[in-house]
């Protein structure tokens, strides 16, 4: 019967609740047997409570979002990087940014964009560092340079962010060498075949080889086609069905 309670609510809606009680019977005082005095320490220790847990759930949640963050990190296949535009330093990347270029954690942490930016002036870098500052994204696809010196396709996206209160570069790029291979293969092999679908067409149109005069048919094909693959030595050849041999029919030597 001779207690008294203090409860306040924490930042997550749940309460936290004090109590103080006798044991025996006490004589009255300000708050039946409690003093004014130890009503308000009673709420000054309840505020304490309450102002540390809810520190240490935010410290908490704090570090469950890092610890996340970095979980997204370590498992992109892309690479991605805070820049930190007035130290010009980077302050946290995955994995992903020092393999692809062929660093360790360390070497990365002291390198500069301009040590493996391969097409890029400083003054280009500066310039696209000055734009996300202002809050733009940019993506523009470049090359980079490895530690080795081999030379790789990257898209690049930069996008301004802020962390811990600063303005940051959040870099993240993707590695597109086997993927401009494969495009240069697909064009190559494009041309190719306009090449061999002219030469075609314009050899069936020869009128040497539609009346079958084959010497002067050889020497214009043989023109025709040094001139169209820009080569110096063409060589016919012609199948004889019933021998069912090659046959050389003419030699030219051309371009010097």
């Amino acid at each position: 019967p001779w207690l008294q309670m203090t409860e306040r609510v924490c930042e997550q809606g749940d309460t936290v609740g004090l109590t103080v009680v006798y044991l025996e019977e006490r004589p009255e005082q300000d708050i039946g047997p409690f003093l004014k005095d130890e009503a308000n320490l009673a709420r000054t220790i309840i505020s304490r409570l309450v102002d540390r847990i809810n520190l240490h759930r935010k410290t908490a949640a704090a570090q469950e979002r890092d610890s996340l963050v970095k979980l997204m990190f370590d498992q992109t296949q892309e690479s991605i990087a805070l820049y930190d535009p007035v130290n010009q330093v980077f302050v946290e990347f995955n994995d992903q940014t020092c393999e692809s270029l062929g660093y360790t954690r360390e070497e990365f942490a002291r390198i500069s964009i301009t040590d493996y930016q391969a097409d890029h002036s400083s003054a280009v870098i500066q310039d696209n560092v000055t734009k996300v500052k202002d809050g733009q994204s940019v993506q523009f696809e470049t090359r980079h340079r490895t530690k080795s010196g081999e030379i790789r396709d990257v898209d690049v996206r930069l996008t301004p962010i802020t962390y811990g209160g600063r303005p940051f570069l959040c870099v993240i790029w993707r590695d597109i060498t086997d993927q401009k291979r494969r495009e240069q293969e697909q064009l190559t092999l494009a041309q190719q075949l306009q090449v061999k679908g002219r030469i075609i067409r314009r050899i069936s149109r020869l009128e040497s080889a539609i009346n079958g005069e084959m010497e002067t048919f050889s020497h214009e094909i043989t023109q025709f086609l040094s001139e169209e693959l820009a080569i110096d030595q063409v060589s016919v050849w012609m199948l004889e069905p019933d021998e069912k041999t090659l046959t050389w029919r003419n030699f030219i030597r051309l371009r010097n």
